[in-house]
């Protein structure tokens, strides 16, 4: 090997270093700017509403049956203010249609202690969902319809959910950011609910798992209240 070929190598190395460095910078900007535009999107209302803090932490354990159609189980546990606020479990599958259009389907459980009747939810969902990928982003769209009912309760409330996300998967990184957006809509009162945006980054630690930590925003247009939420899940497919 000559010279002028060794330099040859190691500037296209000494480049390729500093394009994935820029990915990256890029990537935690992203994150940064979408959360400042959300915290100040608020700021005038702040005064007038209350804000809470909630932590959740979950579990999603995922399994291919074949090529298009994978299931999952997926607990949960809800915290606010440090305490333990509700607990959930939730399962559920999926079936691609082509490489742009999948379907989904799934119950959750969810238990919540009240001072005086407690909170048993059933809850049952479907959803389509398209995406693509343009160079290293990946944005999807998602469209969920949410029936659920307390067992003392009679009636049932129902729930479209508009989702949109962005993830970018930079070359040769563990981490991959995203940010997502999500409207509700209350179908009962034919009303928008609220509205949840957030971003985060999914820590690929092998082929089998990852974590993901990330930072949610609900606003709630039928109440005065904003409920920040710092959310911490462990994937293990197989």
């Amino acid at each position: 090997m000559d010279i002028n070929t060794s330099r040859n190598i190691l500037d296209n190395s000494h480049i390729n270093t500093i394009n994935i460095k820029i990915k990256l910078h890029f990537s935690y900007l992203l994150i940064v700017i979408f959360i400042a535009i959300g915290s100040s999107s608020f700021a005038q209302s702040a005064d007038l509403r209350t804000n809470e803090l909630n932590e959740w932490a979950n579990i999603k354990i995922k399994k291919k049956i074949n090529s298009d159609f994978q299931i999952f189980i997926a607990p949960q546990i809800r915290f606010e203010q440090k305490i333990i606020k509700k607990y959930l479990f939730e399962t559920g599958g999926s079936y691609e249609l082509n490489k742009h259009f999948d379907v989904g389907f799934g119950y959750r459980y969810s238990f919540e202690e009240k001072k005086k009747n407690d909170e048993n939810v059933h809850r049952f969902d479907l959803d389509i969902s398209a995406s693509t990928k343009f160079h290293r982003f990946k944005p999807e769209l998602r469209i969920q319809f949410n029936t659920e009912k307390d067992v003392l309760e009679t009636e049932r409330f129902n729930t479209l959910r508009y989702k949109t996300s962005l993830d970018y998967d930079p070359k040769k990184s563990i981490l991959k950011p995203f940010i997502v957006g999500e409207l509700f809509q209350n179908l009962n009162e034919n009303e928008l609910e609220k509205f949840r945006i957030g971003a985060g980054l999914e820590f690929k630690i092998n082929k089998h798992n990852s974590i993901d930590i990330a930072y949610l925003l609900d606003y709630n247009f039928t109440k005065e209240r904003n409920i920040h939420i710092i959310s911490i899940g462990y994937d293990f497919d197989f």
